[in-house]
């Protein structure tokens, strides 16, 4: 009998691990490859080669190498791709024209104004979906008002959450600081207006995810910028604003409603992320759980029987 049942258990195991193995081993992400990069110059380059393999291709079929058949699946796959990569670099532009024109919109304060190098009183994030994931970018513009390059330090204003991030705009990697309390830019400003920008990878759960802020120097304003309908963000202390800036009549903005100082916890609920495989191992684990517990109480049930009688 116990046999029985051992043999019961290693076959609901068996037949458990072939519907779960799909959902953990099988290709995951997302096919848009260009969605994630934040390289302008890779997605120019991507677009070329698709060019390039487009006109191969057409050649080929041309001389009846390859079938008409196949060469409609190339072209439909091909034109995936290079739409892919041409929406990835319009957001790029577009963001780095939006970073711009926020800089020169910040405005400092009486304060901060004497001082040679100061940090605007007014920083953004711009968030995007991905898959599973929410990207984001955090924009922050120095001003130095000196006569020369001078140093200064500011920290990073990134989600708690964050899992991975890197130097867009105005800074290299040599310039980033790791302290006990987060990531530092320190460097040599040049005279004018300084964009400061890092993207950001939070994941996301079920469709959703919470990103939690915490600044390390006094904010100011802070602006919560996403592509109209992509996204629905929320938070306590943000509300709704517009703007007359042409750029960013493409994108849904909250503003704080206050000036947030150092120390200061804040919290962002996102919701509308695309899905991936989150709810698939959800529902396969469950129902892998229940056809394991089936098996056992059929096998116990389904056990022989004595038919000795004691006398």
């Amino acid at each position: 009998m116990m046999v029985l049942l051992f043999a019961a258990a290693v076959i609901g195991l068996v037949f458990l691990l072939i519907v779960l193995a799909p959902f953990f081993y099988g290709e995951g992400g997302s096919l848009q490859d260009a969605s994630v990069t934040d390289s302008v110059g890779d997605l120019e380059a991507r677009q070329d080669a698709i060019l390039r393999r487009w006109i191969r291709d057409e050649q080929s079929a041309a001389k009846g190498e390859i079938s008409s058949t196949e060469w409609t699946q190339r072209q439909r796959y091909l034109t995936s791709r290079y739409v892919d990569s041409t929406r990835r670099l319009a957001w790029l532009k577009a963001a780095k024209a939006i970073l711009f024109v926020c800089a020169l919109l910040a405005g400092f304060s009486p304060r901060e104004a004497r001082a040679q190098v100061t940090r605007a009183p007014k920083q953004l994030l711009v968030l995007k979906p991905g898959l599973d994931v929410v990207h984001g970018t955090w924009v922050v513009a120095i001003m130095n008002k000196g006569q020369a390059p001078a140093k200064f330090r500011t920290p990073v204003l990134m989600p708690l959450e964050a899992r991975d991030f890197q130097p867009i705009e105005g800074v290299t990697a040599d310039e980033v600081k790791f302290e006990n309390d987060g990531l530092w830019v320190e460097k040599e400003f040049p005279v004018g207006v300084n964009v400061v920008s890092f993207a950001f990878i939070v994941p996301s759960s079920l469709g959703g995810s919470l990103l939690s802020l915490k600044p390390r120097a006094d904010t100011g304003e802070l602006m919560i910028m996403t592509p109209k309908g992509m996204l629905d963000v929320s938070g306590k202390g943000f509300v709704e604003s517009g703007t007359d800036v042409e750029e960013m009549q493409r994108y849904a903005v909250l503003s704080s409603n206050h000036l947030i100082v150092a120390g200061e916890e804040l919290s962002l609920r996102v919701d509308g992320i695309p899905e991936g495989r989150g709810r698939l191992w959800l529902v396969g684990s469950v129902f892998g759980l229940l056809l394991v517990l089936i098996a056992g109480v059929l096998a116990w049930r389904s056990r022989p029987r004595s038919s000795v009688v004691a006398v």
